[in-house]
């Protein structure tokens, strides 16, 4: 079952997010619990940004947090998801899809972004390229 996040799912987004995370990978960043559990209550309150979560047999198994934001360089804003971890099969594409039908319910958004870890499992590129998303341009980090 798929549903809309409730500020009683906070904890358990913030525990899957870290999971998400797998922080061994960023050997020079230091996780902020504090900061994972902003991000989602800024997400949860406002009907800006959107949080779904899965549910099964009375606990949370996944979760998709997006945050929109003005545009930097053009007009309208964009949407950035910030969480995508699901641990349910069948289940992070109904979230997906709930996540695109809202994106494209609200003018004021331009475009949605949903960037991937250098290592994330392939089924998701393909799941994304299924539901519609180009690839579009690489990441450069230092």
């Amino acid at each position: 079952m798929i549903r809309k996040a409730t500020p009683n799912d906070l904890n358990r987004i913030v525990e899957l997010g870290i999971e998400a995370l797998r922080i061994e990978r960023y050997p020079n960043l230091v996780l902020s619990q504090e900061r994972l559990q902003a991000m989602a209550v800024a997400c949860i309150s406002s009907t800006q940004h959107f949080s779904w979560v899965c549910e099964q047999e009375g606990k949370l198994m996944g979760a998709v947090l997006a945050m929109t934001v003005p545009g930097f360089w053009f007009e309208r804003s964009e949407c950035n998801v910030i969480m995508f971890f699901c641990k349910a099969p069948g289940e992070g594409v109904k979230m997906l899809r709930e996540l695109l039908r809202w994106y494209r319910s609200r003018p004021i958004l331009k475009r949605l972004m949903f960037v991937c870890e250098f290592d994330a499992d392939p089924r998701i590129e393909k799941l994304l390229s299924r539901l519609g998303a180009k690839k579009i341009c690489p990441v450069y980090m230092f």
